[in-house]
């Protein structure tokens, strides 16, 4: 199996398999996270991850703060990581500093996600 691209951040676990298999059906590569610990430990056990897709309203955490502590890791921070938040609340976008990366509102579009991540990635799937 190839090294993960993105890392996806979400609290339900269907919402979280949903993603991780629609983007493998385009060809990227994907882990899942249900909480910001799990997610850092894979940020630092897969250095081909570039992409973080994170739910902004999770359990307990909000999404925003594993931007927040991937700058405080001096291992991540060093890290070419682009973030991509969503979130079904308009409000909530107003916690991202733009700087960290950018915000979509849900429902998003399946099209308009890969579209995105496929930019962010700089190029077109592999294969």
């Amino acid at each position: 199996m190839p090294e993960p691209t993105l890392l996806i951040v979400d609290d339900v676990d269907d919402i979280r398999a949903e993603m991780i298999e629609m983007f493998d059906l385009v060809g990227f590569a994907a882990k899942g996270a249900g909480s910001i610990e799990p997610a850092l430990d894979l940020l630092r056990g897969h250095s081909g991850i570039r992409i973080v897709l994170c739910d902004l309203r999770l359990r307990g955490e909000c999404g925003a703060d594993l931007g927040s502590r991937v700058r405080e890791d001096p291992a991540l921070s060093a890290r070419a990581l682009d973030f991509l938040f969503l979130t079904g609340d308009p409000a909530m976008a107003d916690l991202v500093d733009p700087q960290l990366g950018k915000v979509l509102l849900k429902p998003v579009d399946p099209g308009l996600l890969i579209r995105t991540v496929e930019a962010l990635v700089g190029k077109a799937p592999p294969g």
